[in-house]
């Protein structure tokens, strides 16, 4: 047993099949904070994929990618957007990592008044 379970399997298999047993092994976060690193990467256009991950998610789940991104390569996922992405969308996708969920749960008990009958 002289190596990971995860270099195994990189070594028997390929393809699509190699990626879904490698993401079975992580956590959902940390499989898209290593799509996203791959993404920025690369030689092609990272936007489509930047897109696809950060899109799909709601604010909770893109706070965890960021956690995740930021623990394994030690810089801020916020930081590899606004380098490696452009124009209108480098602003909304920084936003969407960075900003607060204006639209989420509220964390005071909210009290409605009684309407007398």
């Amino acid at each position: 047993y002289d190596m990971s379970l995860g270099r195994a399997l990189g070594k028997a298999f390929a393809g699509n099949v190699k990626n879904a047993l490698l993401a079975l092994l992580q956590g959902p976060a940390q499989w898209y904070a290593a799509s996203l690193r791959a993404a920025f990467q690369g030689m092609s256009h990272c936007d489509k994929t930047v897109c696809r991950i950060l899109g799909a998610h709601d604010k909770n789940d893109v706070v965890q990618i960021a956690l995740a991104y930021e623990k394994k390569y030690d810089t801020p996922l916020k930081a590899d957007v606004a380098s490696y992405c452009k124009g209108n969308y480098k602003r909304l996708a920084v936003a969407w990592i960075d900003l607060p969920d204006q639209l989420g749960q509220p964390t005071k008990k909210i009290n409605l008044p009684t309407v007398a009958s």
